[in-house]
C-alpha cells in the first residue's frame, strides 16, 4: 500500500515512476489471508497475535490452513517441510488448493501474463528464492534468482537464499516454489518473498517502525517491476584504477529483465571536481536480450594533478526511448597500485598454514579458490584458520587495499567467517570489509566483522588495509561454528594486495632533480644526466617499471 502510495504521489513528476506505470501492469493483493488477520486483530486488538493459518474448521474443534503450504507445487513433499496434522501450525490441507484464498490466486495468476512476484511475509530481513521443499533441489536458475536477488536488496541489504539458508528451515507447498515451478497452469513467474523486519520488529512491528519498514522496501517493488520487461542496469567492473590526462571508465551493461529492447542510450554525469569539461558522456546501446550484456565505456577527460587514490564518482543514467529507467553509483580510483601480493590457489598453498585447503567445487576464475571444508560441510564447533606465513612489506606504500571475490554459505547469526590483520604475525585485529556486518553475539563475536548468513554469488570485497602502511603486514582468514546445523562454508578467490609508491611523483615530497635518462626503455647501459639547481644533497634511486627499488645510490 505504501509502494501504491509512493508511485501515485511520483507519477508525472519522476520521470522513473511516470515509466514504470506507463509501460507496466502492476496488480496488488493488499492481504490474501483476510480472516486469520481480523482473528488476530480480535484476539489481541493491541498487537502480539501469532494466528498464521487461515479459519477453515478442520473439525475435531481444530482451525485452519496453513495457506504458504497449501500450494500444489511439492505439496507433501514431506512431514518437515509442512505438515499432515490439522493442529499444527504448518498444517497443509487435505489436498493442494484446498482452500478458497489459494484457489483464487490460482485462478487470478492463470488469467494474466505475470511474470516477477514479490510475496511478502514477517519477518527475517531476508529475500527468498526457491526452492523451499528441499534443500539440495536442482534450480536451473539459481544464477538468475541470486541476481535479482542481489538487484532488490540493494539498498536494505536483506540476506538472499532459499528457506533453509535465510529462516533455517524448509517449506513446501509454498506459494514462490508453485509461482516458479508450475509452467502448466500459467505462465513461469520469477517469484521471491521478501521476509520483512528483523528480531526487534517480530510479526507486530511498533507503529514507529512501520513507515520505516515499508520506505525500505520501495527498491525492491520499483525493481521487480521494471525486471517483468528490458531492464538494463550497470554491472560494476571492478577493480577499477585509471590514469592519464583522458580515461575510458569501462562499465558493463546487462538486461537483467525479460524482454529484449534497441533502444537504450546511457549517460554518465557527475559533479566530481577531478572531471573537467563537460561532464557528461553518452553511449547508444546495441539491442541486448534478457541476461545478455556488453561492455562500453565513457570517454573522460581529468584535470592535472590528481593525488594517487583518489576515488571519482559518477551516475550512470539509463533510458529507454527518452525515458530514464535507473540510475547507479560507478567509481574509479585515479592511478594504477601496484600489486603487493596475489593468491588464486592456481598452484599451491605454500605462502600460508592452517587447515583450508585449494578446492575445484567452484572458482571466480581459472579452476581453484580456497575454502575452510573443500568437498564438505564445515566441521561442528570448528575453529578452522589460514595464516600468511611471511609478511607483505608495506614500509613504502600506502592506500593499501585488500581484495578478493567471494561467496559463502553459513549458519546464520551463529557461525561466522572473520578477517584479521596484524602487523607481528602475532596479534591480529579484524578488518571490515563491504560484506561484513556486526557480530551477532549468539556464537559470533559480538560487534566484530564477520560474514553471516550467505551469498551464492561471486561477490568483490574490497578491505581498506591503510592503517598498515609503514609496516609489515600478515592475514588471517578464520572459520568459526557452533555444534549444529553445518554448512557449506567460505570460498576466496584471486586475492590481491595493491598499494601506490609513498614515492609516487604525484605526492607531496623533496624537490628532485631535473633528469634525462637514455636510452629508455634501456637495457644494459644507460646514462643519468641532470642539475641539482641548488636543492642541496642529492640522492638516487632507481626503480623498475613495476615499482621495485633496484638500486640506492648515496648523496654526491
Amino acid at each position: 500500500i505504501y509502494f501504491m502510495y509512493d508511485l501515485l504521489d511520483k507519477y508525472g513528476s519522476d520521470p522513473r515512476v511516470t515509466y514504470l506505470i506507463n509501460h507496466r501492469e502492476l496488480y496488488f493483493i493488499p492481504i490474501l489471508n483476510p480472516d486469520g488477520y481480523v482473528f488476530n486483530a480480535t484476539t489481541h486488538p493491541n498487537g502480539g497475535g501469532l494466528w498464521r493459518k487461515n479459519r477453515h474448521a478442520n473439525g475435531s474443534s481444530t482451525f485452519g490452513v496453513d495457506l504458504n503450504r497449501n500450494y500444489s507445487f511439492a505439496w507433501g513433499h514431506d512431514n518437515i517441510g509442512s505438515s499432515p496434522d490439522p493442529n499444527a501450525a504448518t498444517f497443509r490441507g487435505t489436498a493442494p488448493f484446498s482452500e478458497p484464498e489459494t484457489m483464487a490466486l490460482r485462478q487470478f495468476c492463470a488469467q494474466r501474463d505475470i511474470r516477477t512476484a514479490l510475496n511478502y511475509h514477517a519477518w527475517g530481513n531476508s529475500m527468498v528464492i526457491p526452492w523451499g521443499y528441499a534443500r539440495n533441489a536442482t534450480l536451473v536458475d539459481q544464477e538468475k534468482f541470486h541476481r535479482y536477488g542481489s538487484m532488490l536488496t540493494e539498498s536494505n541489504e536483506y540476506l538472499v537464499g532459499s528457506p533453509f539458508q535465510t529462516l533455517g528451515y524448509a517449506a513446501n507447498g509454498t506459494s514462490a516454489d508453485w509461482m516458479y515451478g508450475n509452467v502448466t497452469d500459467k505462465p513461469q513467474i520469477m517469484a521471491l518473498s521478501p521476509e520483512i523486519g528483523g528480531p526487534n520488529d517480530w510479526f507486530w512491528p511498533t507503529a514507529n517502525r512501520i513507515i520505516p519498514l515499508c520506505k525500505a522496501q520501495l527498491q525492491a517493488n520499483f525493481r521487480i517491476a521494471c525486471l517483468a520487461g528490458s531492464c538494463i542496469k550497470v554491472k560494476p567492473e571492478l577493480p577499477c584504477e585509471l590514469e592519464g590526462s583522458t580515461v575510458h571508465l569501462p562499465v558493463r551493461f546487462m538486461n537483467f529483465g525479460s524482454e529484449a529492447d534497441s533502444n537504450f542510450t546511457a549517460r554518465f554525469t557527475s559533479s566530481d571536481p577531478h572531471i573537467v569539461g563537460v561532464p557528461v558522456a553518452q553511449l547508444f546501446l546495441p539491442t541486448l536480450g534478457p541476461d545478455q550484456e556488453i561492455l562500453d565505456s565513457f570517454s573522460l577527460a581529468l584535470a592535472p594533478n590528481i593525488p594517487i587514490g583518489t576515488v571519482i564518482r559518477g551516475v550512470v543514467h539509463t533510458f529507454l526511448r527518452g525515458n530514464i529507467v535507473l540510475l547507479d553509483t560507478v567509481e574509479f580510483s585515479y592511478g594504477v597500485p601496484q600489486v603487493l601480493f596475489s593468491e588464486n590457489g592456481e598452484s599451491s598453498l605454500n605462502n600460508w598454514t592452517g587447515n583450508w585447503a585449494r578446492t575445484t567445487e567452484k572458482s571466480y576464475s581459472g579452476n581453484y579458490s580456497i575454502t575452510d571444508s573443500p568437498f564438505s560441510l564445515y566441521a561442528p564447533n570448528a575453529s578452522s584458520t589460514l595464516t600468511l606465513q611471511n609478511p607483505i612489506d608495506l614500509s613504502d606504500y600506502t592506500e593499501v587495499m585488500l581484495r578478493y571475490h567471494t561467496t559463502w554459505e553459513l549458519q546464520r547469526n551463529w557461525d561466522y567467517v572473520i578477517v584479521n590483520a596484524s602487523r607481528n604475525g602475532v596479534d591480529f585485529d579484524p578488518v571490515t570489509g563491504r560484506h561484513t556486518q556486526p557480530g551477532s553475539g549468539s556464537h559470533q563475536p559480538y560487534g566484530e566483522p564477520v560474514y553471516d548468513g550467505s551469498e551464492y554469488a561471486w561477490v568483490l570485497e574490497k578491505i581498506d588495509l591503510s592503517a598498515y602502511s609503514g609496516h609489515d603486514l600478515y592475514l588471517q582468514f578464520v572459520l568459526g561454528s557452533n555444534s549444529n546445523q553445518e554448512r557449506d562454508g567460505f570460498y576466496f578467490d584471486d586475492l590481491c594486495v595493491t598499494g601506490y609508491k609513498v614515492l609516487d611523483s604525484r605526492k607531496p615530497q623533496k624537490p628532485f632533480v631535473n633528469m634525462h635518462l637514455f636510452p629508455n626503455p634501456g637495457e644494459g647501459h644507460f646514462q643519468i644526466s641532470g642539475m641539482k639547481d641548488g636543492i642541496g644533497p642529492t640522492s638516487l634511486q632507481i626503480f623498475s617499471l613495476l615499482g621495485n627499488k633496484l638500486r640506492d645510490l648515496p648523496a654526491n
